[in-house]
């Protein structure tokens, strides 16, 4: 099992961490799940594909502000896989090369949502 950390981080406007979250997942089991919408996004194009990083950042933020636990869990899945789609259709990244990762993303006020691949710790 390919364990990949996944951390959520918003900042404020004066660039203050206000949230944290952290969650360890499948990394295998999540390529294995977004596999058959490949052909989808490769249709829809780089933007749409890149656009569910963000989509989904703002729906983690909802969920947080919501308290809604398995909601947060869920959301820090979806821009996971949405950040694996993108990154393998349109970056060129092989499924090895994923799966030594660990991702962060970064939410921002503006609703700009930075995300970095990073190796696995």
């Amino acid at each position: 099992m390919n364990n990949m950390l996944v951390m959520m981080r918003v900042f404020d406007e004066n660039q203050k961490e206000t949230i944290y979250f952290q969650t360890s997942i499948n990394a295998s089991a999540l390529i294995q799940i977004a596999r058959p919408r490949e052909a989808t996004m490769r249709e829809k194009g780089k933007t749409f594909t890149q656009g569910g990083v963000a989509f989904f950042g703002e729906e983690f933020i909802k969920a947080v502000q919501a308290g809604e636990k398995q909601e947060i869990e869920k959301t820090a899945m979806q821009a996971a896989m949405a950040a694996w789609l993108s990154d393998h259709i349109f970056g060129g990244i092989s499924e090895a090369e994923f799966l030594r990762c660990d991702l962060e993303f970064n939410m921002h006020p503006t609703g700009m949502v930075v995300y970095n691949r990073k190796p696995a710790k």
